[in-house]
């Protein structure tokens, strides 16, 4: 299968970092035009009242001066402007709570009241100096200028924070969207890329990327290499063997001994042989075309049964059901070889082998000396790897003191269940 670079997710996530950026900073921009509204809003309020009571002080100061000078040719303060109450003259009933010296604010009704209590000039009781209806909303206009200026205010500042967060977004993530582009250029076979990045984190991140890049092409380089080699260098021994295999077979040996080494010798150069070719077509990225044939897994389960050593014990095969599949044919054979031979040295007993037709099962009884589950052996990590190729199915469980492996062939899934067994 080809490999490549899947830019979605990528492209997804880099989408809601911005949106993610830009949220955060949008809320900031409206959280500080906010308390620019309630600081300005505070802040008048807070001068509105320093600018009463500085009136109301005036007013105050001037009555006593001119009582100091002559108290019976005092003038009150601005009668236009404020009501001037005695304790014991008129008191209106909402003053009457107010007994000691100090500046106050009252809320009568929808009028709010703001007034100066004294001691008399007289020596005998309080002064109340109020202001009349209205009088001290003398700054409402200038007010409502204010809240509407306070408004804008924010708006404009949530406005250029925002249009800053947009440009320093677009600046930051311009490095960051060359960076996305180098990483479409970490395949083996594309030329390197520079570091050119203008910030010292993302050179870090592209130094890496192409310390990466360069260790990768190193280890495809090493696995090409090994692959020539596999294919030369392993596979002209062997022939070279199995041609003396060949020719010992021909010759007459006497002793039942040298027979038997000989077909150890035979089965030996097999077995690498299949192996040889098993390794190299897993380690290619794709499985050609002309690898694949139709195979007959009854005639290849029949085939393995004879060549294989199984130390006296029976093999039970049991075929439901004639299968054909199409695969290369060296995959197929490791992949039976591996589940019996399994079986053989990981467990006891008769192994039961059934073919139907979407399912090829093995079976034996657990070893009593078999108390980890890392027993059952690397031939069954190569088959699961020979199923994820092939897009079938393998399953392994214990059940009744039986070890159980499956494959699936009508499955196309590449899920293996093996390291769920080995938790078991």
């Amino acid at each position: 299968m080809a490999r490549g670079t899947n830019l979605s997710a990528t492209d997804a996530s880099h989408n809601a970092f911005l949106r993610t950026v830009l949220r955060g900073v949008t809320l900031f921009g409206a959280a500080l035009g906010f308390l620019l509204i309630l600081f300005i809003w505070r802040a008048e309020t807070r001068m509105e009242v320093i600018s009463l009571h500085h009136w109301l002080d005036a007013e105050v100061n001037q009555y006593l001066r001119d009582y100091a000078k002559d108290p019976e040719s005092a003038r009150t303060p601005n009668p236009y402007e404020f009501d001037t109450y005695s304790d014991d003259v008129d008191l209106p009933g909402w003053l009457q709570s107010y007994r000691r010296p100090g500046f106050y604010e009252h809320v009568l009704g929808s009028e709010d009241k703001h007034f100066r209590v004294i001691e008399h000039p007289s020596g005998a009781g309080l002064l109340y100096v109020v202001f009349k209806n209205d009088a001290d909303d003398y700054l409402d206009q200038d007010e409502t200028r204010l809240h509407w200026m306070s408004v804008g205010m924010a708006l404009v500042t949530w406005f250029l924070t925002s249009l800053g967060a947009l440009l320093l977004i677009g600046r930051l993530t311009q490095p960051m969207r060359s960076l996305l582009s180098k990483i479409t250029q970490m395949s083996p076979g594309k030329p390197d890329f520079a570091v050119d990045s203008p910030y010292d984190e993302l050179r870090r991140i592209e130094s890496a990327l192409l310390s990466s890049k360069k260790e990768i092409r190193r280890y495809f380089r090493r696995e090409q290499e090994f692959s020539r080699f596999a294919s030369h260098e392993i596979r002209t021994p062997l022939m070279v063997m199995r041609g003396s295999v060949d020719i010992l077979s021909a010759l007459p040996l006497e002793e039942p001994a040298a027979h038997r080494a000989v077909a150890r010798i035979d089965d030996a150069c097999h077995e690498m042989v299949l192996l040889t070719e098993l390794f190299l077509i897993l380690g290619r990225d794709e499985i050609e075309t002309r690898h694949f044939q139709s195979v007959s897994l009854e005639a290849l389960i029949g085939e393995m049964v004879e060549r294989l050593e199984t130390d006296g014990r029976r093999i039970d095969v049991t075929v439901n059901a004639a299968q054909t599949v199409y695969v290369p044919p060296v995959l197929m054979k490791a992949l039976l070889r591996n589940l019996t031979r399994n079986a053989i040295i990981h467990g006891s007993g008769d192994i039961h082998l059934n073919l139907s037709e979407d399912t090829l099962s093995v079976r034996n009884a657990m070893a009593e000396t078999d108390t980890t589950s890392q027993g059952f052996g690397f031939g069954l990590v190569i088959v699961e790897r020979i199923c994820e190729r092939l897009g079938w199915r393998f399953t392994v469980f214990r059940e009744a003191g039986e070890f159980h492996a499956q494959v699936d062939f009508a499955s196309s899934g590449s899920a293996s269940e093996l390291d769920q067994a080995y938790q078991d």
